[in-house]
């Protein structure tokens, strides 16, 4: 009945001889017979990996609605729930392109945010590129390679990237937990 907190999690093993656990953390070592493991969602976002992108002060993983634009270049990476409802909370004081990589939204969008961002579309609050990727960050703004494998620079003041996170399945199998990567759902096997 351990509460491990914030300490950091290094490796846990299989006591074969006592049927138990062995949990090494940033703290000392702790035996049990159970881990529950909550890694969490938003600490590992998945990044584009494009030159620009590292350290760089106006590129976002995550909507903090707190913060207010106006009049800005925004761009946002995506082709889900998130990435569209960032749009739609941007659009209406911002010029706000999406860039989608896939020719169609991810097939788990719902039909709300479709509506709403194809009636977006229609109004121009929202420009749609599909089939199209950044390939670097410049310092005023982005090149865009388009479905009809066209360069194009946009101008950002803010980018949003909304692809996703990172699953912890390296550290996982490397504690001896067997799982599918696509089925990061599916039942853990220690």
């Amino acid at each position: 009945k351990n509460y491990l907190g914030r300490n950091k999690l290094l490796s846990f093993t299989k006591d074969n001889d006592n049927n138990n656990l062995i949990i090494k953390t940033s703290d000392g070592e702790f035996y049990s017979d159970y881990l529950l493991l909550t890694s969490g969602t938003f600490e590992s976002n998945k990044k584009l990996h494009i030159a620009g992108e590292d350290n760089n002060p106006r590129i976002k993983y995550g909507l903090n609605y707190t913060e207010r634009y106006i009049n800005k270049n925004i761009l946002i990476v995506g082709g889900g729930n998130s990435a569209i409802e960032t749009a739609l909370a941007l659009f209406k004081d911002n010029k706000v392109t999406l860039i989608v990589r896939k020719n169609n939204f991810h097939e788990k969008v719902t039909e709300k945010n479709l509506i709403e961002i194809k009636n977006a579309e229609k109004e121009n609050g929202v420009k749609i590129m599909f089939e199209s990727e950044i390939q670097e960050f410049n310092d005023n703004d982005a090149k865009v390679k388009n479905k009809q494998n066209e360069y194009v620079n946009l101008p950002y003041d803010i980018t949003y990237i909304h692809i996703g996170f990172e699953q912890p399945t390296k550290f996982l199998k490397s504690n001896g937990i067997n799982m599918h990567e696509m089925e990061f759902s599916s039942r853990p096997i220690l």
